[in-house]
């Protein structure tokens, strides 16, 4: 019995820390959430480009997204209260979705220019060789995405 025991005890060990092994990103993966494996594939010059067009996007978005970030709280706190205001929960969600709809639109033209002329792109399902995380057709997943 304490033989069954042991190498019972053994092969769950050895599961434990595959399991962990087998988690891990291959070795040459890129680190983390950012730029897509198809933008270590274009010249320096290009990768310049995108970084200048990508901070002029969020310098020029920054005021849009602190405000959605401000209507979101002072919406989950209209929310949070024991008698919610369904017509001022109403007011800032039709709010927040204009400005949704402003930072979209600003985001479409960021990618409209960052993707001209490098030959890549968003991908159909959201794995594209694109920059960060976004939504594609079928989910998150790496690509120019939405959001």
């Amino acid at each position: 019995m304490k033989k069954f025991a042991a190498i019972t005890a053994a092969v769950g060990l050895a599961a434990l820390i595959s399991t962990a092994a087998l988690a891990a990103p291959p070795a040459d993966a890129p680190a983390g959430p950012g730029y897509g494996p198809g933008y270590h594939q274009i010249s320096p010059e290009k990768q310049a480009e995108i970084q200048k067009l990508r901070a002029e996007y969020l310098n020029q978005t920054l005021a849009l997204r602190q405000n959605l970030a401000a209507k979101r709280a002072e919406l989950q706190t209209l929310y949070a209260q024991p008698q919610p205001d369904k017509a001022k929960i109403k007011a800032l969600s039709d709010e927040m979705v204009d400005l949704q709809a402003q930072l979209a639109k600003k985001r479409n033209e960021f990618a409209a220019k960052s993707t001209d002329g490098f030959g890549w792109g968003r991908g159909m399902m959201g794995h594209g060789r694109g920059m960060g995380h976004g939504r594609g057709m079928m989910g998150q997943g790496q690509g120019m995405g939405y959001g």
